[in-house]
């Protein structure tokens, strides 16, 4: 749900709180060792995009992680 949040927040502008939960979602993935699991892939993907809209290195990987565990 974090992940999809962060999409939604991502779309709408509100960069940093799609950050925020981007960021929790993984880290909760991490502590539930859920980090392979499908549901990360919309949090990977919010990550990217900010990236990418910020110009910031990483942003391909990011979008690549989603899509590759969306795929699952």
């Amino acid at each position: 749900a974090l992940g999809m949040l962060a999409s939604v927040q991502l779309l709408r502008g509100e960069l940093d709180a799609a950050g925020r939960h981007a960021e929790d979602a993984l880290a909760l993935s991490e502590t539930a060792g859920l980090l392979e699991n499908w549901n990360t892939a919309l949090a990977h993907t919010a990550r990217g995009g900010l990236r990418l809209r910020a110009g910031a290195d990483g942003a391909l990987p990011e979008l690549e992680r989603g899509l590759e565990l969306a795929r699952r």
